[in-house]
């Protein structure tokens, strides 16, 4: 009823109204009156507000799309922007930006160790040296450096590894090629150099590979892929493509994509066209590590994230990688075999519990039991229709309804097992006797590993 009403009352008329707790209640009401008018007030919607401004002015009028794409676009809000793109049209959605000119630069695919080293010398000492590898990496300490391109200046310098079967009559190929040691001589001078400034998109990759390769890299500085992740913390992917669709306005089609469409092989291509490539990925890295600095450096809060946290953790990451974690096979096997014990045990008990058998590892059988057989009232559905066992759900139920702690229980342990004891003793590199993982600095919007 209305606050001063009950607040007129006397105790007895308040009492005489037989709720529960009415003996009590008059003179707690009383005492708390003031801090009752307070939240009538707080909590009642004032519709005599003056507004200052027309309300039909908020009417929604028709949006201008060029805007709505390129905030959605911004944003990556993927619905939003290709709603955006089919009201434009598609071809007219991507925001106009002035067309970048094409820079011109002087390529050399060198062939043998004196052209390599001649050719080094000509790019200078001044730098940044944008480095771009070709090469298989399955691991932090299991990779294979084919070839590589830098770029520095207007000068890019590539550099293809001979086969070491002597066997192809490939133009790179023994005795006409130059063997990996010679070129890893060669450029070990410019890789080690803490003095020169290396740009190259993914870094710890790159410097993982070139450890691998017996080189200690040093002076690998300028990341496009970390430095686009500080500027663009929301975007979903950060590949080179992506990277120069966001911050480079000349052509790009020539990038190849990392997974081709359907899945299929992409075809093989000459010696020439990779190294071609190669060449065109180093310039690309060159001009994207200077727009990308620039942009870093206009903010402090940017410049911090980048050379305080981002840059730093480059060399800690890769490290970390390339030393791995020991892994005890024996107490591996032993602990697969305590679980696999375990999860019998709670099997049988889930048995009894239920009074029948069933598939405890199906979500769908393990409802029909705790709602069916058991009788016990669905909490919530999933998106399937199936009343749902999420953990959550079970959590709720576990202390009345024994099974559903047991089952838990055997999730907890099949969990354990199939993600770490069994799984494990196969992810041990045969040459180290680690498990060597890799820790992404890009994979989420707040700085998480």
């Amino acid at each position: 009823g209305d606050i001063e009403k009950v607040a007129a009352a006397g105790a007895e008329e308040t009492k005489a109204l037989g709720f529960r707790g009415a003996a009590k209640f008059h003179d707690s009401f009383i005492a708390q009156l003031e801090t009752i008018r307070l939240s009538k007030v707080l909590s009642t919607i004032k519709t005599d507000v003056p507004l200052g401004f027309d309300l039909k002015s908020l009417t929604p009028g028709t949006p201008d799309w060029q805007k709505v794409f390129a905030i959605a676009d911004e944003l990556d809000l993927r619905d939003l922007k290709k709603e955006a793109g089919e009201r434009l049209g598609g071809a007219a959605a991507k925001p106009e930006t002035a067309p970048e000119p094409e820079r011109v630069f002087e390529r050399t695919a060198v062939k043998t160790a004196e052209e390599l080293s001649k050719a080094l010398k000509a790019l200078g000492d001044e730098g940044p040296f944008a480095i771009f590898p070709e090469c298989e990496v399955r691991s932090p300490v299991a990779c294979s450096l084919t070839a590589l391109s830098i770029t520095s200046g207007n000068r890019t310098v590539c550099v293809r590894f001979s086969e070491s079967s002597g066997a192809s009559d490939d133009l790179f190929s023994i005795p006409e090629g130059i063997t990996e040691a010679e070129a890893l001589g060669a450029l070990r001078e410019l890789i080690e150099d803490p003095s020169k400034a290396k740009a190259g998109h993914d870094l710890k990759r790159l410097m993982n590979v070139l450890f691998h390769e017996g080189l200690r890299p040093q002076g690998f500085l300028l990341d496009t892929m970390l430095m686009d992740h500080v500027l663009n913390a929301a975007q979903r992917g950060y590949s080179l493509r992506e990277t120069a669709e966001r911050h480079y306005g000349g052509d790009i089609s020539w990038i190849q994509e990392e997974k081709p469409a359907g899945r299929k092989k992409a075809p093989e291509k000459s010696d020439a066209e990779k190294n071609e490539l190669l060449m065109r990925s180093s310039e690309l890295v060159l001009m994207l590590s200077g727009k990308l600095k620039s942009a870093v450096d206009s903010e402090e809060w940017s410049r911090k994230t980048y050379y305080e946290t981002e840059q730093p953790l480059i060399s800690v990451l890769s490290l970390m990688e390339r030393t791995g974690a020991g892994v005890s096979v024996p107490a591996l096997r032993e602990a697969s075999e305590r679980f696999g014990e375990g999860m019998e045990r709670l099997e049988k008990k889930a048995f009894e519990e239920a009074g029948c058998e069933f598939n405890i590892a199906s979500p769908k059988q393990v409802g029909e039991i705790i709602y069916g057989r058991l009788g016990v009232e669905p909490q919530k559905k999933t998106g399937s229709g199936q009343n749902s066992t999420k953990e959550d759900i079970l959590s709720d139920l576990a202390p009345t309804v024994p099974l559903a702690g047991t089952v838990l229980e055997w999730r907890g342990l099949a969990k354990l097992r199939g993600t770490y004891s069994d799984v494990l003793p196969g992810l041990i590199d045969h040459v180290t006797g680690r498990v060597h993982t890799n820790f992404n600095q890009t994979g989420t919007s707040t700085g998480r590993l």
